[in-house]
C-alpha cells in the first residue's frame, strides 16, 4: 500500500507514513468507497502541504556586457506532483558544458534552502526548456528538455528534508 498523501510505499502494518508523517487509516466497511474517500482526502492534504513550497532556480542574464544573476520561479509545487511543469522561456545551451549545476531554491514560509542539482546537458545546438517534477515521497527533480522533446532529469531531493 502507498501513502495517499505523498505516495511513499508503506510497510505492512505501518501506523504512519515515514516520509510525510500522515497517519495510515484502516479500511472498514465498503473497501471501494473507503478507498475513494481516502484518495480524495489524501489529494487535499497533499495539495495543502505542497502549496507551502515555492521552488526557484538561479539563471544568469547578459545585460550591458555583464552577467546578472536572478531567481526564476518554477510552476507552483502543487501542480508538479507527478507532472512536469516547464518555464515558458527557453534558454540557450552553453557550448562545451556537459553538466549544468543549477542552484535551486526551496522556500517554505520564511525559510529558504539552497541545493545544487546537476543536469546532463545536450551536445547539439538547441534551446533548452527547464522544468521540474515532484515524485512520490515529495522528491523534487529538475528536468531539461531540448527542441526534439528529449528530457533529462536531475537527481532527486526530498522537499521534506531540506
Amino acid at each position: 500500500m502507498n501513502c495517499y498523501v505523498c505516495g511513499t510505499k508503506l510497510d505492512e502494518g505501518a501506523d504512519q507514513c515515514p516520509c510525510c508523517r500522515e497517519y495510515v487509516a484502516e479500511i472498514i466497511g465498503d473497501p471501494a468507497e473507503t478507498e475513494r474517500i481516502l484518495k480524495e482526502k489524501g489529494e487535499k492534504r497533499r495539495s495543502k502541504l505542497l502549496s507551502q513550497y515555492e521552488i526557484g532556480i538561479a539563471v544568469y542574464k547578459w545585460e550591458e556586457e555583464q552577467s546578472r544573476k536572478m531567481r526564476v520561479r518554477m510552476p507552483p509545487a502543487e501542480s508538479l506532483y507527478h507532472r512536469e511543469g516547464w518555464l515558458e522561456e527557453p534558454f540557450a545551451r552553453v557550448p562545451g558544458v556537459d553538466e549544468m549545476a543549477v542552484e535551486t531554491s526551496v522556500r517554505k514560509g520564511e525559510e529558504e534552502k539552497l541545493v545544487t542539482l546537476t543536469l546532463r546537458s545536450f551536445q547539439e545546438p538547441t534551446f533548452l526548456h527547464v522544468g521540474a517534477v515532484i515524485e512520490d515521497g515529495f522528491r523534487l527533480r529538475l528536468a531539461l528538455k531540448n527542441d526534439d522533446g528529449e528530457i533529462r532529469r536531475s537527481e532527486a531531493v526530498s522537499l521534506l528534508e531540506l
